[in-house]
């Protein structure tokens, strides 16, 4: 072969060969990557082995170019189109609690129809989620086009979105329960939080844990309130609270723990590096008092309250070191960032059973958890259960005397009870005094 068509056979090739490798890199940098062993989380190489992490991987099953489907709990859609108008006429969302007083919990969901959310599909998915998971409306839902890029839209969101659909929205342990699913799915498509939208699919008034979504994540938005049908570069439909890892009581191990209190402290500036310092602990009793939460509620009543707060911090302090600190307040009038600065600098967390002992997830890695019951409450493993995925001191008083029963519901708890109950964590944290 002479030498001048070699050399133009290979320049050829060689060109062809670039214009390969642009296309990749094109694709690899539209595209998230949801298929990785190891992410950057804040800095450091993490590896995907926590369960059930890696199963939802493991368990990835592309239904077409523009619908992933992770284990049946999860889903990633490419390109997707939300109208705001394909839903039933009711709630948009975001209203001033006084403005909405005494509505019906179903007004605040979202009723979607054909076409509120539009995919480039020859056909819908035929996915079935968990039975009672709302991801099953959703897919229903779904509209299929032959050119997405052909539906008009008013705006476009960029990055990934993690939509989902709230339920308890202003209890801190079902909030936190989607809290840890969008935290996965951002371990699960290596994005920084920054980068994240979140997608409220529902309709329920302004809450006191919204502003929280806004500081772990970049921003938020209400489905209904979108200005018209808008397109969703990536989106994440998120796995349903009520099925989160964090609500399965029975499990041996909920993975990733520790990067979640990293993340959920990192991002409101809250040092979680506390240290056990056995001449001086903290010990943080947590109140139960009545505060207004949702429309249904005018009055605030709340249950589980302990009718003799101020001596049992009395007794308490009678038994522990002379340089610890026992204090005691009514958490969740704080601003998120302070509950944590209070969480994170606790040694010992003492509550009636409550969302607030969510906290357990935060608590120092030597800390522990005393649960109190009242007497005609069943034993329920939520907070007993985290302290056991993190390796925390945990112990519990479930109470059967009836005549400790006081009104405003309110229950007396025996201070030589508790007394021994510290004591013994005490102990168990320090060894015998």
């Amino acid at each position: 072969m002479p030498r001048r068509k070699y050399f133009k056979r290979l320049e050829l090739l060689l060109c062809i060969m670039l214009v390969l490798v642009v296309v990749i890199v094109w694709i690899l940098q539209s595209h998230l990557v949801y298929n990785v062993d190891h992410v950057d989380f804040f800095g450091k190489k993490l590896a995907l082995t926590g369960d059930p992490l890696w199963k939802w991987l493991e368990k990835r099953t592309k239904i077409n170019d523009h619908f992933f489907l992770y284990d049946n709990k999860m889903a990633l859609l490419y390109d997707v189109v939300v109208d705001p108008s394909r839903r039933s006429l009711g709630r948009l969302g975001g209203e001033d609690m006084k403005d909405v007083w005494d509505q019906e919990e179903a007004v605040e969901y979202l009723e979607l129809k054909d076409g509120f959310f539009t995919l480039q599909c020859s056909f819908r998915p035929s996915v079935r989620y968990g039975e009672k998971d709302h991801l099953n409306q959703w897919q229903e839902s779904l509209k299929c086009v032959s050119d997405v890029k052909s539906v008009k839209t008013s705006h476009t969101v960029s990055g990934l979105t993690i939509a989902l659909q709230r339920y308890e929205y202003v209890n801190l342990y079902h909030t936190m329960t989607d809290f840890y699913n969008a935290f996965l799915a951002m371990l699960a498509f290596d994005q920084h939080p920054d980068d994240i939208t979140i997608l409220w699919v529902d309709a329920h008034p302004k809450g006191g844990l919204d502003d929280v979504w806004t500081t772990l994540f970049g921003r938020a938005y209400r489905a209904a309130r979108l200005p018209g049908p808008t397109r969703f570069s990536a989106m994440a439909w998120a796995a349903m609270g009520y099925n989160s890892p964090l609500n399965q009581h029975d499990r041996s191990s909920v993975g990733h723990l520790g990067e979640f209190r990293h993340f959920f402290l990192s991002r409101f500036g809250v040092d979680g590096g506390r240290s056990k310092n056995c001449s001086s602990l903290s010990l943080l009793f947590i109140w139960r008092r009545d505060y207004v939460a949702h429309p249904r509620n005018k009055g605030g009543s709340v249950s589980r309250k302990i009718f003799n707060e101020n001596e049992l911090m009395r007794e308490v302090k009678k038994v522990v070191g002379p340089g610890d600190r026992v204090q005691g307040l009514q958490l969740d009038a704080l601003p998120m960032k302070q509950q944590l600065e209070k969480i994170a600098s606790t040694d010992i967390l003492i509550g009636m059973h409550g969302a607030g002992l969510s906290h357990t997830l935060f608590l120092p890695q030597h800390g522990g958890l005393l649960e109190l019951y009242p007497p005609d409450m069943n034993w329920h493993l939520h907070f007993a259960s985290m302290a056991s995925w993190r390796h925390l001191h945990y112990d519990a008083w479930y109470n059967s005397d009836l005549t400790t029963e006081r009104g405003d519901r309110k229950t007396y708890v025996p201070p030589n009870v508790l007394v021994k109950m510290v004591t013994k964590m005490r102990n168990k944290m320090c060894g015998e005094k």
